[in-house]
């Protein structure tokens, strides 16, 4: 089918070069003209003409490379949804069989999550830093690299992203909800029994003292200052330039890639191309795995209050 394929495209283009060599031949009084043959004379075709042989042989050219056999493989593992720890195995398992695979001369990592809790990002982030040490690595963005997601796609070598994904949102927060006024104006009474002053830290069911918010200040902003290095390293930029990114501000793909955040913007067929391209690869098999749990549930990963994760808007019971 291929063959036949091209044999055609090639039949048009032969058939439009003819067209514009007889097109203009001939003179006023429908005489022949006088031909040197001793000379070679080229006949320009019609800026028409010229577009419809560019297409031509662009279709001829991507025929061409469908039937050529794959040089190589290529892992493209995808990655969706809030980040948890009940996805930390098999992501670890699944980059560790992939970095020691030598049938996989690189991989494309398809992500699109909000992020999630500071823990397991960093943990997912270490695991791609270990995949890049055994062969390149591209993130691959369709729809939303924020937060935690964007912490782990500083690990990549490359990162290319549809023009319509939403980047950035470079920044860590934590919440507590003080329900205390709930469970008053209700008559619900709770009897807490510890072992410790500060068991209870971070309960709904009273405030934080002045003491244990600066303790939580201290860590959010420790949490932050961790992925502003990360970007930093990952992006090539300096601390300044980092921070100035820093501020959990979200673009479009197509203005991240001003902001240093994004190389490319692009397809998953061009995160494709950029691999094989850093392997020197004409055409890779492209191998799917998907990092799925049957069971696991993606948007409940809120064990951690201390997050990193873009959130539109706030929902108290995800966070009591």
């Amino acid at each position: 089918m291929h063959r036949k394929k091209i044999l055609i495209c090639s039949l048009l283009i032969f058939s439009v070069l003819m067209t514009g060599c007889i097109t203009g031949v001939g003179t006023e009084d429908g005489n022949e003209p006088d031909i040197n043959y001793d000379s070679t004379t080229i006949l320009e075709t019609s800026e028409i003409d010229q577009q419809t042989i560019a297409d031509l042989q662009a279709q001829l050219e991507h025929l061409r490379d469908m039937n050529i056999a794959p040089d190589g493989k290529i892992a493209l593992i995808r990655y969706y949804g809030v980040i948890g720890e009940e996805d930390l195995g098999t992501f670890r398992d699944l980059l560790s069989s992939v970095g020691d695979n030598d049938e996989f001369s690189a991989a494309v990592l398809w992500v699109d999550t909000p992020g999630g809790g500071v823990g397991s990002t960093a943990a997912m982030y270490n695991e791609v830093l270990n995949l890049k040490m055994k062969k390149p690595v591209v993130l691959y963005s369709s729809e939303l690299l924020a937060s935690g997601g964007y912490y782990i796609a500083c690990g990549a070598d490359l990162i290319v992203a549809d023009a319509d994904a939403l980047i950035g949102n470079i920044s860590t927060i934590f919440v507590h909800t003080d329900a205390s006024q709930y469970y008053s104006d209700f008559g619900l009474k709770l009897t807490v029994i510890k072992t410790g002053e500060y068991k209870d830290i971070g309960a709904d069911w009273r405030g934080l003292t002045a003491e244990e918010y600066q303790w939580f200040k201290d860590m959010t902003y420790d949490a932050y200052n961790r992925f502003v290095h990360v970007v930093a390293l990952g992006r090539n930029m300096t601390n300044d330039e980092a921070l100035n990114v820093s501020d959990g501000r979200i673009w479009l793909a197509t203005e991240a890639v001003g902001q240093g955040l994004v190389d490319k913007v692009g397809n998953l067929d061009d995160a494709i191309d950029a691999a094989e391209e850093l392997v020197g690869m004409e055409k890779a098999e492209v191998v799917f795995f998907e990092v799925w749990e049957e069971g696991s549930v993606k948007t409940s990963g809120y064990h951690s209050t201390l997050r990193y994760q873009w959130e539109e808007t706030i929902d108290p019971e995800k966070f009591s």
